[in-house]
C-alpha cells in the first residue's frame, strides 16, 4: 500500500466502488496533531454533509511531575487517522477532506484503489468495534499488601509489594519462585488488589519448596 501523493486521483477505476459492507479509509496525517486533523475533518464533513465518521486509537497515559499528575492521552498509532462512511463517498466529496489542518493523503492500494479491502478492511472495522480511549487503569496499592500479577512472565502468581515509585509507575513485588522469595520489578499497571476470592484460592494451592 501506498500514500496517492504522486497522483491523487482517488481512481474509481477496477470496481473499487463494490463492497458488501462499510467503506473503511485510512488517513496519513501529522504525527502528534492527529486530533486536531480529526476536529478539522469533522467540521468539513459537517460543512458538506459527508456521511463519514472517523477514529483515532488512543491510549490514556499518567505522567507524574512536580506540579501534579497529568493525564495525557497518545494515539497509539501515530500518524494514522481511520474512517468509514455510511456509503461510497463520491471523490468530489472525499476531495474536500483533503482541505483539512495537517492532512497528508489517503493510504491507497498499488491500483490506485483507496477504500480498504481484505485484511485491512478488517482491521479497520476491529477498531471501530474497541472503545476508542484505552483508559489507564487506577491502580489503588500499598507498600505491603498482597497483590496479583496479572501481565506479562509471571501472570496469576501472588506476591506482596515492597516498594512502590511513583514516579517510574513501577513496583517491585515479591513473589515465590521454586519456594524462595523472589524480588521482581512491574509496572504499576501489571497489578491488581487480590479480591477476597483470589486469596482464597491462593491459601488452598499446596506450597512447593525445593530441597537443597
Amino acid at each position: 500500500m501506498q500514500g496517492a501523493t504522486f497522483a491523487f486521483a482517488l481512481g474509481l477505476r477496477n470496481g473499487n466502488c463494490y463492497l458488501e459492507n462499510m467503506p473503511y479509509y485510512i488517513i496519513y496525517s501529522r504525527t502528534k496533531k492527529e486530533s486536531e486533523t480529526v476536529k478539522s475533518l469533522r467540521r468539513i464533513a459537517k460543512k458538506y454533509e459527508i456521511p463519514i465518521s472517523f477514529r483515532l486509537q488512543e491510549k490514556e497515559m499518567i505522567n507524574h511531575s512536580k506540579t501534579g499528575r497529568i493525564t495525557k492521552r497518545y494515539n497509539l498509532i501515530p500518524g494514522y487517522i481511520f474512517a468509514r462512511s455510511e456509503e461510497i463517498i463520491s471523490p468530489i466529496l472525499l476531495e474536500k477532506l483533503t482541505q483539512a489542518n495537517d492532512f497528508y493523503h489517503f493510504l491507497t492500494y498499488s491500483d490506485k484503489s483507496y477504500i480498504m479491502r481484505s485484511d485491512d478492511e478488517a482491521y479497520c472495522s476491529m477498531l471501530f468495534d474497541f472503545p476508542q480511549l484505552i483508559r489507564a487503569k487506577n491502580v489503588f496499592i500499598k507498600q505491603g499488601e498482597v497483590v496479583v500479577v496479572s501481565k506479562g512472565a509471571f501472570t496469576s502468581l501472588k506476591g506482596k509489594i515492597l516498594k512502590i515509585d511513583q514516579k517510574r509507575e513501577r513496583v517491585d513485588v515479591e513473589i515465590m519462585l521454586l519456594g524462595k522469595p523472589t524480588k521482581i520489578s512491574l509496572p504499576v499497571d501489571h497489578v491488581e488488589e487480590a479480591g477476597e476470592d483470589k486469596k482464597e484460592e491462593e491459601e488452598k494451592k499446596p506450597t512447593w519448596s525445593v530441597e537443597n
